[in-house]
């Protein structure tokens, strides 16, 4: 969530005509930020494959980032749905990337079976409903 909310503010401060703050930074600074917030997203978002983030999140924040300042510069009124889907085009080949990597480490070093455990997979019965008779 975070993500995304730094994702919007970067696009829309990045492209003239769309400043909330006006900060004036240059658009290098933008990217640094959200390539930031990317390689922490990626960190967080898939337990035992932070290698895979790391690599790709930054990527995926600086194409999602770099085609809604594109999109937001094409057009004078803008719904946050289409500038969601153009970042989210734009970070695409950073998703296939991702998953790219994550088969090459699990040929190689496969997480550890107890990152993915199921709370709902669990065992045992609690609070079973009794059936009346």
């Amino acid at each position: 969530m975070v993500f995304v909310l730094v994702l919007l503010f970067a696009a829309s401060e990045m492209v003239p005509g769309w400043e909330i703050f006006g900060l004036g930074w240059p658009p290098f600074a933008y990217y640094a930020v959200i390539g930031l917030a990317g390689a922490f997203a990626g960190l967080l978002a898939m337990p035992g494959y932070a290698v895979p983030g790391v690599i790709a999140g930054p990527l995926c924040g600086i194409g999602a980032l770099a085609a809604a300042a594109w999109y937001l510069s094409k057009v004078t009124e803008a719904h946050g749905l289409a500038v969601m889907i153009a970042a989210f085009i734009g970070a695409l080949p950073s998703i296939f990337l991702f998953f790219t990597l994550k088969l090459i480490q699990d040929q190689f070093v496969p997480p550890p079976p107890e990152v993915f455990v199921d709370p709902l997979a669990d065992d045992r019965n609690l609070g079973e409903i009794e059936e009346e008779d």
